[in-house]
């Protein structure tokens, strides 16, 4: 389980990304190299000859995520990866993947996916891990408008459903 599957979902997630950029693929090579070790933005800097500020400029523009919410992802698939293949408890799961506890494995779980470990663990019934994490994607892509559609700049309303539609169609 070691390293399986990150590359394939951040190619999922981002395909036009990685095809082109150079730098996105030397972020997603670090992360792959560093798993399961939770590399920093000062650490991932420093390993790529950057500053942290262009780290963090590249991460926002490339995957429209920080890095954290990009780590934080992939956790969380391998972790679903885990209970779907292993038959590992939670607590078990989160020292294989270096959460300090447990807790904070379910943490970003409620973060990413907007549920615990427990009912993730009976959603993969239904779904792939992949699955689970593109659906709870679109789940806060489609609420951000609603949320935000009230948000006026002098006469000028922003163009939220062009927002909705890019990330909708960046998939994940």
């Amino acid at each position: 389980m070691r390293r399986g599957g990150i590359t394939e979902l951040l190619e999922s997630c981002y395909p036009d990304v990685l095809n082109g950029l150079p730098y996105a693929h030397k972020i997603v090579n670090a992360i792959v190299r560093a798993f399961p070790h939770r590399l920093n933005e000062r650490e991932l800097s420093r390993q790529l000859g950057m500053s942290e500020r262009w780290v963090r400029s590249l991460c926002r523009d490339v995957f429209k995520n920080t890095f954290g919410q990009l780590v934080r992802r992939i956790w969380v698939h391998q972790a679903l990866r885990m209970m779907e293949h292993t038959g590992l408890d939670n607590t078990e799961i989160a020292l294989h993947l270096n959460y300090s506890e447990e807790s904070s494995m379910a943490r970003d779980f409620r973060k990413e996916l907007g549920c615990g470990c427990a009912e993730a663990r009976k959603r993969l019934l239904n779904s792939t891990p992949l699955e689970l994490i593109k659906q709870a994607f679109l789940l806060v892509v489609k609420a951000v408008p609603t949320i935000l559609l009230p948000l006026w700049y002098g006469n000028f309303r922003f163009g939220f459903d062009e927002v909705l539609n890019s990330a909708v169609s960046s998939s994940c």
